[in-house]
């Protein structure tokens, strides 16, 4: 099968492949258990009652570390509000420093959100018998947004409790940005995306450099940067960081001189696939089916494709018939994107004047039948409860 760089190949001024984003597992591996937990509190931090405080001394010394070096190098802490999200709070610290030619940690997000954690439980029997135990907790997680010379714009996230769940975000094509720029290769990125470039193949060399080890490479250094939350003797006695892929994103890029072929592409991309919006594809796309028992009234020749010929005039599949009180309907010529903005109107106010409605081929075989397009209207009809539970789905 040919790729869509080979079709348009006249048309397309050059194309790559490479990693988009990645989010990288970062943990430690003795530290996945309750009783790894455990040995490591009594063994290690010296502390034989596994109590709630002894966790909560873990959180605290982290939290007031993360504060000393927010302090130290004047990073802001933010904390978003309602349903804002992290990055997008920390989008304008970033816009700021790149403007500033900041480099390193330039933002501090705190965001509380569900993760996995080790807790201390009272086991029963002396006021001293604890427990370590798995749970899943709302707790603050600390974003730490940074800006590379070398290999681009990301963040890296910890969780502030046991066993401090950390994630690094990168952003491939930032990367592919920042090696283009150190060879003096002048390039242009827009929407995630290297849309101009003076040398593509330099650009698909650099892709081809993001291996293994260089993503290893790169959380290192991003960890190196932020505070750890275990003390370095802690991590001496046993208790490394290991890496795996959480996410991986690939993507394969074809920029086009020509955006009138990628046009007629697309055209005949949705000429191919509008058999999809047919009822007996329902099950297809949603997982759900319309059967008999639903009482819609879909009849096959409503639903009977109507196809013509020509670059610019994508058919409409399905028409509304006339409605039994002889008004007019959807009319059952294609759709024709340059059509008048006022047949669109008009077309509309028919909408409104005639609904659909539910209706039996046997009791009324001239009847109107369902358009599936028109599929939504089933939400102001009484239908039966599941039926209607199926479609609101």
């Amino acid at each position: 099968m040919k790729t869509l760089a080979e079709i348009c190949d006249s048309a397309v001024a050059f194309s790559y492949r490479s990693i988009d984003r990645l989010i990288v597992n970062a943990y430690i591996p003795t530290l996945q258990t309750p009783g790894a937990v455990a040995r490591f509190l009594r063994d290690v931090c010296h502390k034989p009652i596994l109590s709630p405080v002894v966790f909560k001394g873990l959180t605290d010394r982290f939290v007031a570390q993360v504060q000393r070096f927010a302090q130290s190098h004047q990073i802001p802490i933010l904390r978003p509000t309602g349903r804002t999200k992290p990055g997008a709070v920390a989008q304008r610290v970033l816009r700021h420093a790149a403007r500033a030619n900041r480099w390193g940690v330039v933002a501090i997000v705190v965001h509380q959100e569900s993760a996995r954690v080790f807790a201390g439980y009272h086991a029963g029997g002396r006021t001293t018998n604890f427990r370590v135990q798995e749970d899943r907790r709302l707790v603050n997680h600390y974003y730490f947004y940074l800006r590379d010379r070398t290999y681009g714009d990301g963040f890296v996230r910890i969780s502030s409790y046991p066993p401090f769940q950390t994630r690094i975000w990168l952003n491939a094509h930032g990367y592919l940005a920042a090696q283009l720029r150190r060879q003096g290769v002048a390039c242009q990125t827009e929407d995630n995306c290297v849309v101009e470039v003076a040398d593509p193949g330099a650009l698909q060399r650099a892709a081809a450099q993001v291996t293994a080890r260089l993503v290893e490479q790169i959380a290192r250094r991003w960890l190196a940067l932020v505070p750890d939350p275990l003390m370095p003797d802690k991590r001496a006695a046993g208790y490394p960081t290991r890496f795996s892929i959480y996410q991986a994103e690939f993507s394969d890029n074809v920029i086009f001189r020509q955006t009138q072929v990628l046009n007629r592409v697309y055209e005949q991309l949705l000429r191919d696939h509008l058999h999809l919006g047919r009822a007996d594809m329902v099950k297809v796309i949603f997982g759900r089916q319309i059967r008999k028992k639903y009482a819609i009234g879909v009849r096959d020749a409503d639903l009977a494709p109507r196809r013509v010929p020509g670059p610019h005039r994508i058919p409409c599949h399905y028409a509304l018939p006339e409605s039994a009180s002889g008004g007019p309907g959807l009319s059952p010529r294609p759709l024709d994107l340059r059509a008048d903005r006022d047949s669109l109107h008009e077309w509309r106010a028919a909408r409104r004047r005639h609904p659909v409605r539910r209706a039996s081929g046997d009791a009324n075989p001239g009847g109107p039948g369902l358009c599936w397009a028109h599929v939504q209207g089933l939400r102001q009809q009484r239908v039966p409860r599941r039926a209607g539970r199926a479609l609101r789905r």
